[in-house]
């Protein structure tokens, strides 16, 4: 179940998204998560990747989450999960990211794209050929 997480505080960490997930009852059942983020400001855009363990689950997640608004940061932004219109399931979401800029070496940890199996965070595959650095990035020297 792919969905998207859309009016995510932009200062908000994955780590924070994350912590809503467990504390809401998701621990373990979710698959993918990524949080897109403005490597210029260093911030978020907003919204965010989750790929649940099965369409039920991220029914599930899209009804109970829905209209939260109990932020750990000060936001008037009132979360808007829905059905994810780009890759469908866990799968299509990795051939997508496994050779993407965003899994090169350079990028910081907390901007990468996360696979999850029963609650442990795990690194993309390794890409199957050298990736670019993102443009970013490369300008900046790196990080």
């Amino acid at each position: 179940g792919a969905t998207q997480f859309r009016n995510v505080p932009n200062d908000y960490a994955r780590s924070s998204i994350l912590d809503l997930l467990h504390e809401k009852g998701f621990f373990g059942r979710y698959r993918f998560f990524y949080k897109p983020v403005d490597f210029s400001r260093n911030t978020g855009k907003g919204y965010g990747f989750v790929d649940f363990i099965d369409n039920e689950t991220a029914r599930e997640a899209i009804e109970r989450l829905r209209g939260f608004n109990q932020w750990k940061c000060r936001s008037t932004k009132s979360l808007d999960p829905v059905w994810s219109q780009q890759e469908q399931g866990y799968d299509a979401l990795i051939a997508r990211y496994q050779n993407s800029p965003l899994n090169h070496r350079n990028v910081p940890d907390e901007y990468r794209p996360k696979r999850y199996q029963d609650g442990i965070e795990m690194n993309l595959p390794l890409p199957t050929y050298e990736v670019k650095e993102p443009n970013v990035l490369a300008n900046a020297g790196g990080r």
